[in-house]
């Protein structure tokens, strides 16, 4: 019987066998036993199909074994030996101590996720007294069963060994794990604390195998397991299903980024592959990278980089590390609400973040008083220069627009000149932020009307936006050089490198002073200017909770709702909010 079928989108070979009806207890619900041969070639598929049909009956002839028998429990007592369960935890043991000893040889410093560990391993096991908290007490020990019954079932599946909870060897396995455990994360706590002693100096050895050999998971429902890659388009789709909200383009574009970098250093592994460790080691690569690379280092792999000496670049964010340690993170929990890492005691292996300090937290910081002053005196506005990467008369609006009106960068730059337009009811000059055209806008509660703030009506603004509809029509951008749709993410990116280095240059080099500092300005005077803060959240496109927020709203043009505040209250709201100490009056 042929157990080989091709993957009908991404073309790998998977093995593919049906389940007998009265073996699927044994298996989970599943009618079908798939297992990814993590090849699109035949040839090599044919010769991995036999060793894993092989494995498969031979899991399948211990089910019917023990289906069949009458005394199941006491012949299954009799086929599992003490030397057997010890081997099997000495192995495991060996593997995760050396997993985990490489992970602190890339970091040795690094504590923060140990020390999590280590607190949900007390809170896990050590559990509390029954007497002085009973309901807490079956909580710890309902906790301590699931992660160690899941690790004794891993173990035994691995080396193709079919043991059941009922099985008696299945306690003594339970409780040799357990002390293992505690053996595992006492010889991390020694690395930790930079005593080396204990350090594993050879390599593991490999799973004994009982059976025929066994999957390195358990077979998972009848799901093919995607690598890494394949997971990643699936999230970026919203899983193919119609209505489901997609990523932004931005986000996708940074998780591919963060993808290409786990590529360079651990290849596109199957999903159920990645570990913690590898999540860690990752995360300590990526810390080593600088946030500004020379254009001649770019374009080098990971492992190339690391090689090198960059100490004198300045270093990324915690905060940075972590986004992209988020993004991978979400790739990975859309797959387990599809059901990949059914059956498994599965944890996210990217949820190994830096613990931030509290400012670090934070994020962008509003401008100074000072800090304005200094950028409206710089060339751009002062002088009327024109800086070709700042895109001719972009340097100058891009940011008035965004300080007036609290706009994220991407959300001005994808502006038409359409997008400039009066209100048909009002007569009201509005900025239109919406996702017609295949705009990106962050959320739903960012599409929304905005009134344009007086001081940049004062300012000539709508003289340059009319420049605008003369030179390229309503449906052109508002933007020069940012007129090819085609390119406009990669345009959108390297104007925000300009703005960066010339905020650098002119105004403040901080990491907590960038583009969107603007989005913080607008909040902080508008704030001082005592507008409500519903007001400013509808006016920004915050996100506003509570069902009471959702009344009011009104169909609009686009067939969205409005903010639910009506348009001339937004106008008169804006018009309040004045950058006291600001010289406005510098800009040519």
């Amino acid at each position: 019987m042929n157990y080989l079928k091709r993957h009908p989108k991404t073309g790998v070979y998977i093995f593919r066998r049906a389940i007998p009806v009265e073996l699927r207890p044994f298996f989970g619900r599943g009618r079908e036993w798939t297992e990814s041969l993590k090849t699109k070639k035949l040839e090599e598929a044919k010769g991995l199909v036999l060793a894993v049909a092989a494995r498969v009956e031979g899991l399948f002839q211990q089910a019917r074994e023990q289906a069949e028998a009458k005394r199941a429990q006491a012949e299954a007592n009799v086929s599992v030996t003490v030397p057997m369960i010890v081997g099997l935890v000495r192995t495991w043991k060996e593997h995760e101590l050396s997993e985990r000893a490489q992970a602190v040889m890339a970091d040795p410093l690094a504590r923060a996720a140990f020390d999590a560990e280590v607190q949900l391993f007390n809170n896990t096991l050590d559990g509390v007294d029954v007497q002085e908290d009973p309901k807490a007490f079956w909580a710890n020990a309902d906790r301590r069963d699931r992660f160690l019954d899941d690790k004794v079932r891993e173990i035994t599946v691995r080396a193709g060994l079919l043991v059941t909870p009922s099985h008696p060897a299945w306690m003594v396995l339970y409780h040799k794990v357990q002390d293992a455990w505690r053996e595992i994360l006492t010889s991390e706590g020694r690395w930790r604390n930079l005593e080396f002693a204990s350090l594993p100096s050879t390599e593991p050895q490999p799973y004994p195998q009982f059976g025929a050999g066994v999957p390195s998971r358990p077979a998972n429902h009848g799901k093919a397991l995607p690598r890494l890659s394949e997971a990643l388009e699936h999230w970026a789709a919203g899983g193919g299903v119609r209505g489901v909200k997609k990523p932004a383009k931005a986000t996708v574009q940074e998780a591919r980024a963060a993808l290409k970098r786990f590529i360079e250093l651990h290849g596109d592994l199957p999903i159920d592959a990645i570990t913690r460790a590898h999540g860690r080691e990752f995360r300590n690569a990526i810390a080593r990278v600088p946030r500004r690379l020379p254009t001649a280092l770019a374009s080098l792999p990971l492992s190339e980089l690391l090689s090198r000496d960059l100490s004198d670049q300045p270093s990324r964010s915690a905060k940075t590390l972590n986004k992209s340690l988020t993004l991978l993170g979400a790739v990975l929990s859309r797959a387990e609400r599809d059901g990949y890492f059914d059956g498994l005691h599965w944890r996210n292996p990217f949820e190994v973040a830096f613990a931030i300090e509290g400012m670090e937290d934070d994020g962008y910081e509003p401008f100074t008083e000072a800090e304005l002053n200094k950028l409206l005196a710089s060339p751009v506005f002062a002088a009327g220069v024109r800086p070709t990467r700042g895109r001719g008369c972009t340097a100058k609006w891009a940011p008035l627009v965004a300080l007036f009106h609290g706009a994220r960068r991407g959300e001005v730059l994808q502006l038409f000149v359409r997008d400039v337009a009066r209100d048909a009811e009002t007569g009201i000059w509005t900025f239109q932020f919406n996702r017609d055209a295949d705009k990106s806008i962050k959320t739903a509660s960012s599409i929304r009307h905005t009134p344009l703030h007086p001081q940049i009506v004062d300012l000539g603004f709508l003289d340059f936006v009319e420049q605008r509809r003369r030179a390229v029509g309503d449906g052109g951008s508002l933007w020069p050089g940012f007129e090819d749709r085609g390119k406009l993410d990669s345009r959108m990116n390297k104007w925000g490198e300009w703005f960066g280095a010339y905020l650098s240059e002119h105004v403040v080099d901080a990491p907590t002073k960038a583009f969107h500092s603007f989005r913080a300005t607008f909040k902080r005077f508008g704030h001082a200017s005592h507008v409500p803060e519903p007001v400013l959240d509808r006016l920004v496109g915050h996100v506003i909770s509570g069902v009471g927020a959702q009344y009011g709203k009104r169909k609009n043009d686009v067939g969205g709702r409005d903010s639910g505040i009506p348009l001339p209250r937004l106008a008169e709201e804006i018009a309040k909010i004045r950058f006291k100490g600001v010289l406005f009056d510098q800009i040519r």
